[in-house]
C-alpha cells in the first residue's frame, strides 16, 4: 500500500502544503504582521476549507477528511477557521469525541500562546 493511498497522509499534506503556499504568498505582501500572525492566517484559511470540503461530501461514498487530519490543522495554528468552520457549515458540532479532542488541542493552544506572550516575565 504506498503512503498517498491513506487518507490522513494525501489530506494531511494537501491541507499543509496549500497551507505553506498560502503562507508564502502572504509574506510576499507590504504588510507589518510576525511571521506567527502570517501562518495562522494561511492555516486557518485552509482549516475553514477543509472543514467546508468535509462537510460537503459528507454522505457520500468518498473518502473523508480524517478527524486527526482537522485536529493537526487546528493545532498548528487553524482554530480561528476551524471555529468559523464548525460555526457556519455546521460540522464535528455534535460529535462529543471530536468536540472533546479539539478543545483539548485549542487549550494546549492558548497556553502554548500565553507562554509565547509571557516569555520575558518567565525569563526574569
Amino acid at each position: 500500500m504506498s503512503l498517498w493511498s491513506q487518507p490522513a497522509l494525501r489530506f494531511g499534506l494537501l491541507g499543509f502544503g496549500l497551507s505553506g503556499g498560502l503562507f508564502a504568498w502572504l509574506t510576499t505582501l507590504d504588510q507589518p504582521l510576525h511571521w506567527v500572525l502570517w501562518w495562522c492566517i494561511a492555516v486557518s484559511a485552509v482549516t475553514f476549507l477543509v472543514f467546508g470540503y468535509d462537510k460537503a461530501i459528507s454522505g457520500r461514498s468518498w473518502v473523508r477528511v480524517p478527524e486527526r487530519t482537522l485536529l493537526w490543522l487546528v493545532m498548528s495554528g487553524g482554530t480561528p477557521g476551524a471555529l468559523a468552520g464548525m460555526s457556519l457549515f455546521r460540522h464535528k458540532t455534535i460529535k462529543a469525541s471530536f468536540r472533546n479532542r479539539f478543545w483539548v488541542a485549542v487549550s494546549l493552544q492558548v497556553l502554548l500562546v500565553a507562554g509565547w506572550l509571557t516569555r520575558d516575565y518567565w525569563l526574569v
